[in-house]
């Protein structure tokens, strides 16, 4: 019995032996690669891809040959030719390389539910792309995509190139998208099981599901998206919908079901601040709409969100996320000392004598103290001509306990006609997490040098707007704001107080818009306009409006210009080159008007560019202004902001 174990053994390993030698004759006899015509790809590139296909080769020279024309055409190279074969221990593989194809022309043919511009604009393809089928595919893939959204879901979409000559190792040639669109398919039973809070009928008005009607992919997207809403804003937010068992005939019925586990109503019992080392959690939690003891309610943590977006505190957008009955919110803190500094230089005026100046600012803002969202801000310029001007501003975000803010300021400014001190206090309040409501007043007295010695006081509202997605370099959104003030203005006659008494109504409305073009690329455009009515009175300097420089058009002087009524256009373009950075272009519009000797109406232009870079020291940014003095007479101007 021992002996015939043992002679088993002995056939097994005998067998073993026999296949491992049989398996590395097999392998050690694998062909040897020969690759000629080889230039636009590298020959590396296709022996991974002969290396991809199924062996042995002789069984899969087919395989092989589709491998190579099809790396080939995914790079453009839709004319080479691969011939492929097998001599005794070699494989040759040789390759006809043909030009680039490139897309001359562009053309649709079947289509008739959609345009062809629509159908070549959502493909993606233009003149002068490289034709790679993965790339054409893709956009194709899209083209299907719409027709599904518009019920026909038996609609195919294919292409075929037709190259023009070989110029240089270039084609341009002709790509026609080819279009099957079929029939649209039309509703046939939907099933909806599960739902208990929402009726059938109210389930099908959301979703545009009517029997007979045509089906719509869209409609029926977008409605699902308004379905998950409507239960999170009755207190369902684990509401889970799915659709499935899918049938469609072959006359286009199309027939589905719809399944809805609604979950259980959720109430929240717990807040939860995360990631605020610095602000203090009831700063936070005063914002929220939704507290302790409240059914979740979807419209409430999108309010509340906006809400925490207005205090314009955090680099990014606070999240807000729900766990079993916790609701989670979560910031991240950024720096709250803002420390912002620039200088300019001025070329002489040579039609005033005015010499080459450089000018300065300093801007100081605290932005959160102590972790209370309240705000403080000291501005200090000094400007063309001897003029200067300081602003002192106090935020109060909370006051009493309620949501109204109160702003305070005082300001200074000195010119060689005047000296102006002056003081507001204003009260205000936002709502909706985007509107902005406040009125207020103030009290000025002017010290005349060249001019009357006044007081004045004012009241004035404000309103405004904000939709843009973030509170620094937005990249979508609109900021409008208007200002309407009523100042009663007492004028002193050659120091005799009271001596006149007028009103001087103002006018000042300022509308930004930001639209991303891409990724990386920003249009901002913006529009202001300031008025004083001075009627048919006297026009003072000290309550005139300021254009050029850092009060608005670039490539001038500060407060070149001045006018009771001015206007400024503003359009940028801005190019993100890394986080932190960015490039600028621009282009600015200014006029100006002002009644009586002295002044006059002007169109002024200026456009230039610069960029704004993050470095360990702050924000550093540099631009050009070019006015009318050409670029010998052009304005650089270089600011420094820091952060704590």
């Amino acid at each position: 019995m021992f002996f015939r174990l043992q002679k088993i053994f002995i056939y097994i390993l005998l067998a073993t032996i026999i296949s491992w030698l049989a398996v590395t004759i097999a392998l050690s006899s694998e062909p040897i690669l020969r690759i000629t015509g080889t230039s636009f790809i590298s020959q590396e590139t296709v022996e991974q891809v002969i290396q991809s296909v199924e062996k042995p080769y002789s069984s899969h020279l087919a395989e092989l040959t589709d491998a190579v024309k099809q790396l080939y055409s995914s790079k453009g190279y839709l004319e080479t030719r691969v011939e492929t074969e097998l001599i005794d221990k070699y494989l040759n593989v040789d390759i006809e390389e043909g030009p680039l194809c490139l897309v001359d022309k562009v053309e649709v043919e079947g289509a008739k539910e959609l345009s062809a511009s629509k159908i070549i604009e959502l493909s993606g393809l233009k003149s002068g792309d490289v034709v790679q089928t993965a790339v054409v595919d893709a956009g194709l893939e899209q083209v299907r995509k719409e027709y599904i959204n518009l019920g026909y879901l038996f609609a195919s979409a294919n292409w075929r190139y037709t190259a023009g000559s070989d110029i240089g190792g270039r084609a341009l040639g002709l790509l026609t998208i080819e279009v099957d669109e079929g029939s649209p398919s039309v509703l046939g039973a939907v099933q909806i099981e599960g739902n208990y809070l929402l009726s059938n009928m109210e389930i099908r008005n959301y979703l545009s599901l009517f029997t007979g009607a045509r089906f719509d992919g869209k409609k029926l997207a977008d409605g699902l998206i308004l379905l998950h809403q409507e239960y999170k804003n009755k207190g369902y937010p684990q509401v889970d919908i799915k659709l499935g068992d899918f049938t469609l005939d072959t006359s286009g019925l199309l027939s589905f079901r719809i399944r809805i586990n609604e979950g259980q109503l959720v109430r929240i019992n717990n807040l939860e601040v995360q990631g605020n080392s610095k602000t203090r959690r009831e700063v936070i939690l005063r914002e929220l709409v939704l507290k302790e003891g409240d059914i979740y309610v979807q419209k409430k943590v999108d309010e509340s969100l906006r809400r925490l977006r207005m205090l314009k505190l955090f680099p990014q957008d606070p999240q807000i996320t729900l766990d079993n009955d916790t609701l989670i919110i979560q910031i991240k803190e950024g720096r709250y000392i803002r420390l912002g500094g620039a200088f300019g230089y001025q070329p002489k005026k040579e039609e005033t004598y005015q010499p080459a100046r450089l000018v300065g600012m300093l801007d100081i803002n605290l932005l959160n103290i102590a972790g209370t969202a309240r705000k403080l801000s000291l501005f200090w310029q000094s400007q063309s001509e001897g003029a200067s001007s300081a602003r002192l501003k106090y935020t109060e975000p909370w006051f009493f306990d309620s949501p109204v803010y109160l702003n305070l300021g005082l300001g200074y400014r000195k010119q060689t006609e005047f000296r102006r001190l002056e003081g507001t206090l204003g009260a205000g309040t936002t709502f909706q997490g985007r509107y902005r409501l406040e009125i207020g007043g103030g009290y000025s007295t002017v010290k005349g040098y060249t001019s009357p010695s006044s007081r004045k006081g004012l009241v004035y509202f404000l309103e405004g707007v904000d939709t843009t997605d973030r509170p620094f370099n937005p990249s979508i959104g609109w900021d409008i704001t208007a200002r309407e003030e009523l100042g009663i203005k007492n004028v002193d006659s050659y120091g005799e107080e009271g001596a006149s008494r007028m009103k001087l109504p103002k006018l000042e409305a300022s509308l930004w818009r930001y639209q991303g073009l891409s990724r990386r690329l920003v249009l901002a455009s913006g529009l202001s306009a300031r008025a004083v009515f001075f009627g048919g009175g006297a026009r003072y300097a000290d309550e005139i409006y300021y254009l050029g420089g850092s009060s608005g058009l670039r490539g001038y002087r500060d407060e070149q210009f001045r006018g009771e009524q001015v206007g400024l256009a503003i359009l940028e373009l801005r190019l993100s080159v890394s986080e932190g950075q960015y490039l600028f272009l621009f282009a600015d519009g200014g006029y100006y008007y002002l009644k009586g000797s002295g002044g006059g109406r002007g169109y002024k232009l200026g456009f230039g560019g610069g960029l704004f870079s993050q470095t360990p020291i702050g924000v550093l940014g540099m631009e050009y202004g070019i006015g009318e003095g050409g670029f010998g007479g052009g304005v650089i101007r270089v600011s420094l902001q820091g952060e704590l």
